[in-house]
């Protein structure tokens, strides 16, 4: 019987499997095009993905400050989807070896309060602003951890089974007539620990 833990991770490997996939899709589209997703969320809060030109940048934009000045929360919008039909390349940061190989991370304080379609501009701008930005094949290597891991724990599972019910561990070849060598693949039986 398979135990839960084992299950757990089959499951959790299967999903981030096709968030790699996916990522990999986004990746290849996005070297012609550009695709941003963005939503404001009504308390104050405005989240931005953008995916162009083989780099992912996220910006957070948190204007929970306007609160205390009683200005109202621009309205809540679902995520929505923009494409462009060009990649545009996002440099940002100072020139070091990470910015050179598309990795940034930039937080600002205090900025430009966002207002919809534009930013609106107060005497003493009071938002706060957070940007990352990384190559897109960091997110699609992150998400094929699991299923590497799966591969590697699943071979090593059928290997000790094999070696269990005397098997060949290469091939699953019945052992128990063979004396020094898996007549099948040519594995040395004397290499496959009791």
């Amino acid at each position: 019987m398979v135990s839960v833990p084992r299950r757990l991770f089959t499951v959790v490997s299967a999903i981030s499997l096709l968030l790699c996939m996916g990522w990999l899709l986004l990746w290849m589209m996005s070297i012609h095009r550009s695709d941003q997703f963005d939503t404001y969320d009504g308390s104050y809060h405005y989240h931005c993905l953008i995916s162009s030109a083989g780099q992912l940048l996220i910006i957070y934009h948190d204007d929970s400050a306007l609160q205390t000045m009683r200005t109202p929360s621009h309205p809540s919008t679902p995520w929505q989807h923009s494409s462009f039909p060009y990649a545009q390349h996002f440099l940002m940061g100072t020139g070091n070896w990470l910015n050179q190989h598309g990795f940034a991370f930039e937080w600002h304080e205090p900025v430009p309060v966002f207002a919809g379609n534009g930013f609106r501009s107060f005497s003493a701008p009071v938002g706060r602003e957070t940007l990352l930005q990384f190559p897109d094949w960091v997110a699609a290597l992150f998400f094929a951890v699991l299923p590497a891991g799966w591969l590697v724990a699943k071979r090593r599972r059928l290997k000790r089974r094999r070696i269990a019910e005397n098997q060949c561990p290469t091939c699953g070849y019945d052992l128990r007539a063979s004396k020094n060598r898996c007549p099948e693949c040519g594995t040395p039986t004397a290499s496959i620990p009791p």
